[in-house]
């Protein structure tokens, strides 16, 4: 983290007028220091601007522009249905543009805390601090947050007091049912690389690389546009370097054709330098395909990399290393570690009992664990009828609070995970 660059934005909060672009630039400086001492000296001030009213102006967000026209929640779980005496549901919210259409939807966010429990998703580290502490500051009751990265946990909780973070990360939520891997040797990929065409990617460091390597070798990118970003873009990094290889372009692909390709690759790359969790790397292992990662990446995943599931990359060594790592491919044992380690029924049973024992310190019942998903690509059920026994609290949100909660606001009904039993 660069200290100078968190001091640099704490002072330009300091001589800012404005109480709203004040609190961004703190917020902006909390994210980038790690020194304990600027981080409560800006939280303090953070905690002060988010109870003013004109700080705390929720339209006009420059990450999140169309939120007046666009103020429908559209991703989003309920994974509990509120009980009697005051026996709390559960909802889980990503990403962040979802945080602020529930803020902005004024007191029906007040509300909705009498009777549900807020779970938030990051989906970057560090985390976008200014919506974090406007919802702290707004919504009743413990904010619950997974972190992009479990190295921001401890950062998160000190930031403020409400929030208690929840120990896994988006990645840790995978079926590993999902997944049909093929043999090694007979896959038909060699390298394979899962990520949008935006720059933050670095495709131009695996063409760097690739110039270095067989002109035979069996290459595949999968992605989708990101706003201006697009496959052309990428397509003509790669001419302007140069590339030997013949490599296969996929776009816009169903995550059930993004897995069939993860099955049938023999190693899979990420060259991000920082990331959120990156699921990318947990579909990869459950896939039984080892990872390459840049060595320092900031990526949540990159706690998943070890002797037995995939290998960090050197910048300047890469053509070599990633040569190395296509001879040993088979030597690996990604989805048996992830299976072991990260699969969603143990999230499931971590997060659980995290959930009931505040609701039992708290003196509130819990007569009932929360509803099985997983993240395919996105949060759904894992359980055939769960999502139609949750329907009703669908419609009653949707009815309650309609400036809200639209008809996006539903998970699709999916088959029957084999891995989870009824």
């Amino acid at each position: 983290m660069n200290a100078s660059s968190g001091l640099t934005e704490a002072a330009r909060g300091l001589i800012t007028p404005s109480a709203v672009a004040r609190l961004r630039r703190y917020a902006k400086a909390f994210g980038r220091t790690d020194s304990l001492t600027l981080q409560g000296f800006l939280a303090s001030r953070i905690h002060a601007l988010c109870d003013n009213p004109e700080a705390g102006k929720l339209v006009g967000h420059p990450k999140y522009p169309d939120i007046e026209q666009n103020p429908f929640l559209n991703r989003g779980i309920v994974l509990k249905a509120p009980r009697p005496n005051g026996e709390t549901g559960i909802i889980h919210l990503t990403p962040e543009y979802n945080w602020l259409r529930l803020l902005a939807a004024g007191s029906a966010a007040d509300e909705l805390t009498e009777s549900f429990t807020i779970w938030l998703t990051v989906s970057w580290s560090p985390a976008d601090y200014h919506l974090l502490g406007l919802a702290a500051s707004r919504l009743r009751g413990t904010l619950f947050v997974s972190p992009g990265n479990r190295l921001e946990s401890a950062k998160l909780e000190r930031f403020h007091p409400k929030i208690k973070c929840v120990p896994v990360i988006a990645s840790d939520w995978i079926d590993p049912s999902f997944f049909q891997p093929k043999p090694q040797n007979q896959r038909q990929i060699d390298v394979l690389m899962v990520a949008n065409w935006a720059p933050f990617k670095r495709h131009w460091h695996l063409f760097s690389a690739l110039r270095k390597l067989p002109k035979n070798l069996r290459v595949t990118l999968i992605g989708q546009s990101d706003k201006q970003y697009t496959l052309e873009h990428v397509q003509r990094q790669m001419r302007e370097l140069g590339v030997p290889q013949d490599i296969r372009f996929l776009q816009d692909l169903s995550i059930e054709e993004v897995y069939a390709c993860q099955c049938d690759s023999r190693v899979s790359v990420v060259f991000s330098r920082r990331e959120g969790s990156c699921v990318v790397v947990a579909e990869s292992l459950f896939a039984d395909t080892p990872v390459g990662l840049l060595r320092g990446a900031r990526i949540g995943s990159a706690a998943y990399i070890n002797d037995r599931t995939g290998v960090f990359l050197d910048r300047w060594k890469t053509a070599s290393q990633l040569g190395r790592f296509l001879d040993d491919a088979e030597h690996y044992q990604p989805r048996s570690w992830a299976i072991e380690n990260i699969s969603c029924s143990q999230s499931l049973t971590a997060v659980n009992d995290i959930f009931r024992s505040h609701a039992c310190a708290e003196g509130r019942p819990w007569t009932t664990d929360m509803t099985a998903f997983c993240w395919k690509p996105n949060p759904t059920y894992l359980r055939s009828g769960d999502r139609e026994k949750l329907l009703p609290v669908y419609h009653d949100l949707q009815s309650r609070y309609p400036t809200a909660f639209g008809p996006a606001f539903c998970p699709p009904a999916v088959y029957q995970s084999k891995d989870v039993a009824e």
